[in-house]
């Protein structure tokens, strides 16, 4: 007989969709997984990759043992090999550099291949600690984002997403909402139908940038620093202590463009162009 086990999906996205799993009681397998309709942002549906968790969990060609590389880097070829082979094989590897040049000689890299807190943040930071590697602050990418949203709206924060509707601007600031954080979106229509008025900045033309009121094609130099925004916010190029822009002319182009335009949606006055 199924029953219904309530969870949360476990990807590093904004959206943290609560879920409904149907699970087989005698078997205790996953037949089904669905979005929660009682969750406010959710709304019951799920990510095209959430909603095929399922089948990549049980494929039958999930890896199921660990393999070892037996040609060069490239060739493909590999073979399979036990657990407590593998586990040895590693571990002596890295009593070796530990020995030879040091434990700080080893540099743990890894971030969040699910966000749960058993995987996300304990066992591996529990193992290099007592094994005495390199301090990181886990990842370069959420840091950096973190550093940059610092620097561009005073503090890392986003927004708030059943706050949305009220906004009489939307700044899509670098970021593919439609794909990448597809349940801000309902929000965002709900803003365009209370006369909100939607910006996308990005250099490419994604499907989000097709579905705003204008689109601005800013370089890569501009939208650096504004990736580390989230969804809905906004950014602006940093200024270094010379306080000449970092940013291209045409880059500089695209940033007088977005200030022209945020005038007009706000009724503040444009500022000066940038040389």
């Amino acid at each position: 007989m199924p029953s219904i086990v309530r969870g949360a999906c476990p990807h590093d996205c904004p959206d943290t969709c609560a879920t409904l799993v149907t699970v087989d009681t005698g078997t205790g397998r996953a037949t089904r997984i669905q979005g929660d309709p009682a969750h406010p942002v959710t709304s019951g549906f799920l990510c095209a990759k959430v909603n095929r968790y399922l089948e990549r969990t049980y494929h039958p060609d999930r890896l199921r043992t660990p393999l070892r590389r037996v040609g060069p880097k490239g060739s493909g070829r590999f073979e399979p090999v036990r657990w407590d082979v593998a586990i040895a094989d590693i571990a002596q590897r890295l009593a070796d550099v530990r020995d030879r040049h040091g434990a700080e000689a080893i540099l743990p890299y890894s971030y969040a291949g699910t966000m749960g807190m058993l995987q996300g943040s304990s066992m591996d930071r529990r193992f290099f600690h007592r094994l005495g590697a390199s301090m990181l602050a886990r990842t370069i990418c959420a840091e950096a984002g973190r550093v940059g949203m610092a620097m561009t709206v005073g503090a890392n924060i986003g927004t708030d997403p059943e706050g949305v509707p009220q906004a009489d601007l939307i700044v899509l600031w670098g970021t593919n909402t439609l794909t990448a954080n597809p349940h801000l979106w309902p929000f965002i229509l709900e803003a365009r139908a209370n006369g909100a008025r939607l910006l996308c900045i990005d250099p490419i033309r994604t499907r989000t940038a097709e579905q705003c009121d204008e689109w601005l094609p800013a370089t890569s130099s501009i939208t650096t620093t504004s990736r580390a925004t989230r969804p809905g916010s906004t950014s602006c190029a940093r200024v270094p202590p010379s306080g000449r822009p970092l940013a291209s002319p045409r880059s500089r182009g695209s940033m007088n463009r977005a200030s022209s335009s945020l005038a007009r949606s706000t009724g503040a006055p444009a500022p000066a162009s940038s040389a």
